[in-house]
């Protein structure tokens, strides 16, 4: 069987007509009096023409995988020895040719001067994904726009308007839960490993399950008012809560009481946000308590954070952690601070505006939700495009294992709708089966 042609048209070059086969990408090497090295990507083309004018020999090895996978990109390869420069990736499909030969001869083995040839690395792929969305309406929110999104089940969650009306969401749509529905206003929520949720509003709170039997729950502070952020493990018990309400104070639940922690804060005022993350047993930290410090509570002990000196009118709104990105922390002005040791070092770019949610996803980060607009941060990568994912501004965001669901405003007639983002499929590194 033939695996390429020579062709050469009266008057023109020679050429080498490479067939497609089952190859995704092809690493050709020219030889005559140098070397040159291309990589090619296949695409649906049944064949590659490689000119062939000026060189000896022509070299093809056939990848059943892209160049990216290969660490390398498209087009001329650069060549050198230090450490930018890898290794030709081995491949047991190699060919070679000859002119005046009429086709490509299998070898075994690029000749010894080729094998020891480096090429210049690509960069990774871009981590950044892209989102399928579905979106669904729901009843007019006005004036009770959804306060609670809990996850309750693989790929499944629930939410409740703030008059207590619930709705199932799932990736085929959001449906009325007619037993979970109550009449009193709730802000926030948590869930335990097995199933129990602790709805809380101002004041009170609630036990209840998922077949719809409800039970009272403890007191809250009085001072909880019209506004909760919570923290909570979803993975244990509900053994431990940490929350602050319109009172610009800290409380801790410890699965009986709820009890107020000796910490640093400032009287509430309408220009701040609060948001609080559980950090560990007995761990928490806190923005929105003071104009420029993370508040911190370790099983006893109080302490602030100082973050890097702010413009005028600008302030810690939102905070997240997670392994790949330790503590990071969000401004008023769009600004993202990632804690470096006893140092904070601060993002370049950003998102220009007060990012109304903070997501640890995929290990990365995914923040904003004015107008359904949102930034993706991966550490070895940096900031991604800025994409809209929602058609309007986000009251509600969860990664509900790897789906986004969300919550969305209108910003006329407030017509309330559940958003269901699924992301495509990141390119992968690697080459497992050349």
């Amino acid at each position: 069987m033939l695996l390429a042609l020579f062709g050469a048209c009266t008057g023109s070059e020679p050429y080498l007509q490479v067939p497609r086969l089952d190859d995704q990408s092809l690493l050709v090497a020219r030889v005559g009096p140098g070397v040159e090295l291309s990589g090619h990507e296949l695409g649906s083309e049944p064949y590659l023409g490689v000119p062939l004018a000026g060189f000896e020999e022509v070299y093809v090895a056939r990848y059943r995988c892209p160049l990216l996978g290969l660490g390398m990109a498209p087009g001329p390869q650069q060549l050198g020895l230090n450490e930018d420069y890898s290794p030709i990736p081995p491949t047991p499909r190699v060919s070679t040719a000859r002119l005046g030969i009429s086709g490509l001869e299998p070898v075994a083995e690029w000749p010894l001067a080729l094998s020891s040839l480096r090429v210049r690395r690509a960069p990774d792929p871009a981590p950044c994904l892209d989102f399928e969305v579905e979106t669904f309406p729901l009843v007019s929110a006005s004036p009770n726009p959804a306060r609670v999104l809990l996850r309750v089940g693989p790929q499944r969650a629930v939410l409740w308007q703030n008059q207590g009306g619930a709705y199932e969401l799932d990736a085929d749509g959001v449906r009325p839960l007619t037993r979970l529905s109550t009449t009193t206003p709730y802000l926030g929520g948590a869930i335990d490993r097995n199933g129990r949720i602790l709805l809380t509003g101002a004041g009170r709170s609630s036990f209840l399950t998922l077949d719809g039997t409800w039970s009272p729950g403890p007191p809250l502070p009085d001072d909880s008012g019209a506004y909760q952020t919570l923290a909570y493990d979803p993975k244990g018990e509900l053994e431990e809560i940490f929350l602050i309400g319109d009172g610009a104070r800290l409380f801790r639940y410890d699965g009986s009481t709820w009890t107020e922690l000796s910490v640093e804060s400032l009287p509430f005022d309408n220009d701040r946000y609060f948001d609080v993350i559980r950090r560990g047993p007995g761990q928490a930290a806190a923005v929105g308590l003071l104009p420029d410090r993370v508040v911190t509570w370790d099983n006893g002990r109080a302490g602030t954070l100082q973050l890097p000196s702010l413009e005028v009118g600008d302030h810690p709104v939102v905070i997240a952690e997670s392994p790949e990105l330790g503590l990071v922390v969000g401004t008023k002005l769009g600004r993202l601070f990632f804690q470096d040791g006893d140092a904070w070092t601060r993002l370049e770019g950003g998102f220009g505006s007060r990012p109304r949610h903070f997501l640890p996803y995929q290990g990365g980060l995914i923040f904003g939700g004015r107008s359904g607009v949102f930034e993706q941060y991966y550490p070895d990568y940096g900031l991604c495009p800025t994409e809209p994912i929602a058609s309007d501004n986000t009251t509600l965001v969860a990664d509900v294992d790897g789906l986004l669901m969300m919550v969305t405003l209108g910003a006329v007639g407030n017509e309330e709708a559940a958003v269901v983002a699924r992301p495509g499929e990141r390119p992968a590194p690697g080459c497992p089966n050349p």
